[in-house]
C-alpha cells in the first residue's frame, strides 16, 4: 500500500502552549509565530526538550549562526523569525521533512530488521510496559497500545534520538556489527547522559534565541535531515552544534499502514566518544580527574539531575560562571547560561526561567525508572560577572542555609533516638525528617526567587523574609519531634564516646544552636516562636 505523505513543515505535530491554551502546529508555523507562542507543551518534558533542540537546529541552519554578541543581540531584538527568511529554506529542503518520502525525516530509508520481524511502537514510548521495560506506573502495555498518528510518531521519533534506552537493539540488514539479529553495547541517547538545563524566555522566540550559540559554523556541520542514513553507524564526535542537536543515536524506520504508524524498527546508531564540553550547551559540568587508562582525556563531565531533588537546590552550580579548571568536584554552569551572562542588553528583571529535565534509568540503563522535570526562575542579575556578585552570593547562601536546616532536623531526629536509647537511622536508609522538610521549602523558595527576579535590588529583604518562613516551619517540625519523644529520653542514654548520657535537653540545645547558625537573619530564641 502506498504511504501517505506527512511533511513536518506543513502538518501540525508540535504540541505548544499559547495564551489560548494548548494546540499543535507545523514546523513552519511554530517558527513563524514563535513570538506569540508561550512555549512547547511540557506535559511530556523529554519530548519537549528534544523538540526545542530540533527547532534550534532548524534556526541555525536556516538563518545562520551568529559569530558575535552583536549579531546575537540583533537576532534577539528583531523580535521574530521572519517568514521571508525561513520560507526559502523550507522550500529548498521540503522533501527532507517528510516522514515517508525518499529522504524520510530522522530515518534510514529502506531499513529492514535482519530477523525480518518488525517491533511494536512501544519502543518509541519508554513509559509503556514492553518486554523487559516495566515502568512502575505504566497505564498502558504493549498489547493495549493503539497505532500512532503521524504527528504522534514524529514527536516520539525526535525524542527517541535523544532519550532512548541502552542495551540490546534490533539488528539491521547491512549493519556489519549485527550478531544473532541484535547489536549490543548501545548507550542511551545523548540526552539520557545529561541533566538537561535549558534557559527559557517568555515566548518560544525568546527561548530559541537565548539558546542560539555564538560561534563559527563549519560547512561540514549538517543537521540530520540534510544527510542520508544507512544501517552502518560509527563512533565519533560531532562536527558542530547542528549535528550534536540532531544526533542520530539510532537508525529508525516507521512502518505505516493506512495513514497510521503500526510498527517500527529501532536499530543501533551513532555513538559519541564523550559529551563535548566545548559544544554541548544544555548541561552543568563537574570537573573530574581524567581516567588514567582511557583513550580519551576528559576533565569535565555532565551533571545528572537527582530524583526527588528540586532544581533550586542545584542553584550553586547554575550560578557558577567560572570553569574551575583543574579543581576536582567543582561545578560550572552550562554554556547557554554562561553566554546569557554576556547579554548586557537584557534588563535585570528579565523573566528568565531554567528548565531542568533528566531521565533516571535502571537495569544497566535498559529501562526507564523515573523522569525528572522541574523549572525555576533565575534572577538574571545573578549571572552578571561583577554587578551580580552580591546577589549571586545571597542565592548561594540560601541554598546553603536550606541544606544546613535539613541537616539540623536530621541530627535532631538522630539525637532524640539516641536519647531514647536507640540508634540513628542510617543516612542512606529509611525516612529522614530533614529530607522530607526540603519539599516544604519549594513554595517559599520559588516565591522569593520570583520576587528577586522582579526587583533584584531587594534581595536582602527577600532573603530575610525567606529565613523567617523557614525558621517558623523548621521550629514547628522540631517542636513536634521533641514533644513526641519517649519519656526515657529526658534522663537520656549514653551514646558513642560520650561520657555523659545524651538527654533530650541536649538534643534540643544542639538543634537550636544549629538552626541559629543556618538562619542567622532570624536567629531568635525558640521560646519566641512558640
Amino acid at each position: 500500500m502506498k504511504t501517505k505523505p506527512f511533511n513536518l513543515i506543513d502538518e501540525p505535530f508540535i504540541p505548544i502552549v499559547t495564551k489560548d491554551g494548548p494546540t499543535t502546529v507545523s514546523l513552519r508555523d511554530a517558527l513563524a509565530d514563535a513570538d506569540s507562542i508561550i512555549g512547547i507543551d511540557m506535559r511530556r518534558p523529554t519530548d519537549a526538550i528534544a523538540l526545542y533542540r530540533m527547532l534550534l537546529a532548524v534556526i541555525l541552519d536556516a538563518l545562520g549562526q551568529p559569530t558575535s554578541v552583536h549579531e546575537w543581540r540583533t537576532m534577539f531584538e528583531i523580535g521574530r523569525f521572519e517568514p521571508e527568511r525561513l520560507d526559502p529554506y523550507f522550500i529548498q529542503y521540503h522533501d527532507r521533512f517528510d516522514l515517508h518520502g525518499d529522504h524520510p525525516f530522522y530515518q534510514a530509508r529502506g531499513l529492514e530488521p535482519s530477523s525480518g520481524r518488525w517491533r511494536s511502537i512501544a519502543l518509541l514510548r519508554p513509559e509503556v510496559a514492553s518486554g523487559n521495560n516495566v515502568p512502575l506506573f505504566s497505564s498502558d502495555t504493549e498489547a493495549t497500545l493503539q497505532p500512532l498518528t503521524p504527528a504522534e510518531a514524529a514527536v516520539l521519533l525526535i525524542s527517541c534520538m535523544g532519550w532512548d534506552t541502552a542495551a540490546i537493539k534490533t539488528g539491521a540488514l547491512g549493519d556489519p556489527t549485527v550478531k544473532g539479529n541484535k547489536t549490543t553495547g548501545n548507550p542511551t541517547g545523548p540526552l539520557g547522559q545529561l541533566g538537561v538545563v535549558l534557559p527559557q524566555g517568555s515566548t518560544l522566540f525568546e527561548t530559541l534565541v537565548l539558546n542560539v550559540p555564538i560561534g563559527t559554523a563549519s560547512e561540514e556541520d549538517l543537521p540530520a535531515w540534510r544527510r542520508d542514513w544507512t544501517p552502518v553507524w560509527s563512533q565519533h564526535q560531532p562536527k558542530g552544534i547542528k549535528e550534536l542537536l540532531t544526533w542520530q543515536s539510532r537508525r529508525v524506520r516507521l512502518h505505516e499502514d493506512d495513514g497510521l504508524i503500526t510498527a517500527v524498527t529501532v536499530a543501533a546508531g551513532d555513538r559519541l566518544l564523550f559529551t563535548p564540553p566545548a559544544l554541548e550547551p544544555h548541561c552543568l559540568w563537574r570537573q573530574v580527574e581524567p581516567a588514567k587508562n582511557s583513550p580519551v582525556s576528559v576533565s569535565q563531565r555532565p551533571v545528572r539531575h537527582q530524583p526527588g531533588r528540586s532544581a533550586w537546590r542545584g542553584m550553586n552550580a547554575l550560578l557558577s560562571l567560572e570553569e574551575h579548571e583543574g579543581n576536582r568536584d567543582k561545578f560550572s554552569t552550562s554554556l547557554a547560561l554562561r553566554q546569557i551572562s554576556r547579554a548586557k542588553w537584557l534588563s535585570d528583571d528579565f523573566p528568565l526561567d531554567v528548565l531542568c529535565v533528566g531521565v533516571v534509568y535502571g537495569n544497566q540503563s535498559a529501562v526507564v525508572e523515573d523522569i525528572v522535570a522541574d523549572a525555576i526562575p533565575l534572577p538574571l542579575k545573578a549571572l552578571s560577572d561583577k554587578d551580580g556578585e552580591p546577589l549571586r552570593n545571597v542565592l548561594m547562601d540560601l541554598v546553603a542555609s536550606a541544606e544546613s536546616t535539613r541537616k539540623a532536623l536530621n541530627d535532631l531526629d538522630a539525637n532524640i533516638r539516641r536519647a531514647e536509647g536507640g540508634e540513628a537511622v542510617p543516612w542512606d536508609k529509611g525516612e529522614h525528617p530533614g529530607d522530607s522538610f526540603m519539599g516544604r521549602l519549594d513554595s517559599p523558595t520559588l516565591r522569593v526567587l520570583h520576587g528577586i527576579q522582579r526587583d533584584p535590588d531587594r534581595y536582602e529583604q527577600g532573603m530575610a523574609a525567606w529565613q523567617r518562613v523557614v525558621w517558623a516551619d523548621a521550629s514547628r517540625l522540631a517542636n513536634d519531634m521533641l514533644n513526641g519523644a519517649a519519656p526515657t529520653s529526658i534522663s537520656g542514654h549514653r551514646s558513642g564516646n560520650r561520657k555523659e548520657p545524651l538527654r533530650l535537653s541536649d538534643a534540643e540545645g544542639i538543634f537550636w544552636h544549629a538552626l541559629n547558625a543556618a538562619l542567622p537573619e532570624h536567629a531568635t530564641y525558640p521560646e519566641e516562636e512558640r
